[in-house]
């Protein structure tokens, strides 16, 4: 790894943060109850969108006596990132994106692996802080490790496409396994394409159906499109036309326009 990715620029402590082990920890499987209600605020913020920017700041304003508390810091970075466009709290935009780096790196500092993955996102995009892709993946590394879904999904992809790291269907399939049995429908979906590609493992098709079921029962459209592929053509699964039929529906219902060519093939 350290082959492809330029590290000149990262600090000895940065280094040293992939060996602090459990002094640069918070397992989410260790969350106390303050932890489970930010994260929780967190996920409905993630499906809702806030459209008033002085609700955003009187919202921000609620986490005030909750701010050592790393996953309320998280909360208050997702805002300020996500919402950057808006005078949150008078803030101007580079303002907001500065408080979206700082209040993920106060997360991530406590061994937060939301904040640490929050961290990776914004040396990736260049929030709040210079652009480097070596950092972005040393704090998607600590993230991954503890078991957060999502940076090891992301790892996973970043290994399966070649994006920033050699391309490595190995460690795509090992992070991507590791992401998707943690519940994450990308890597549902993305595991399931690669047993059905046989990429990084041999070709199962009754594995990428089961994993495929798994991605769309939480109502990916994408693993809803392909589920129905296997159906039509009977690959890892009894043949179903009209069970195929009833999910390219559901996929177009979900907002996949692209599947109505297969409603139009496979629908009577």
């Amino acid at each position: 790894f350290w082959a492809v990715i330029d590290v000149s620029s990262i600090s000895p402590l940065e280094f040293l943060l992939l060996d602090a082990g459990e002094a640069l920890t918070k397992p989410m499987a260790q969350m106390s109850s303050t932890d489970e209600a930010c994260y929780n605020n967190l996920l409905a913020l993630e499906v809702i969108e806030l459209l008033n920017p002085v609700d955003i700041g009187n919202f921000i304003s609620l986490f005030s006596d909750l701010l050592p508390n790393s996953y309320c810091q998280a909360v208050v970075s997702y805002l300020y990132d996500t919402y950057s466009d808006y005078a949150i709290n008078g803030n101007t935009k580079e303002q907001n994106e500065q408080l979206a780096y700082d209040y993920a790196r106060l997360s991530a500092n406590q061994g937060n692996p939301v904040g640490q993955k929050m961290m990776g996102d914004r040396y990736l995009f260049g929030t709040g802080v210079d652009e480097e892709f070596g950092r972005a993946y040393l704090w998607w590394l600590l993230s991954a490790n503890q078991g957060f879904a999502r940076a090891q999904a992301q790892m996973g992809a970043y290994y399966r496409y070649g994006d920033g790291v050699a391309e490595n269907l190995v460690l795509a399939f090992y992070w991507t396994e590791l992401a998707a049995s943690g519940d994450d429908v990308y890597a549902q979906t993305a595991l399931g394409e690669m047993y059905y590609f046989g990429q990084g493992v041999d070709v199962n098709y009754k594995l990428a159906a089961h994993w495929w079921q798994l991605a769309a029962e939480q109502g990916f459209p994408w693993a809803i499109n392909n589920l129905a592929s296997l159906y039509e053509d009977g690959l890892g699964v009894t043949k179903d036309l009209a069970f195929s039929c009833q999910l390219y529906t559901l996929a177009v219902e979900s907002v996949l326009t692209e599947a109505q060519v297969s409603v139009d093939r496979v629908c009577p």
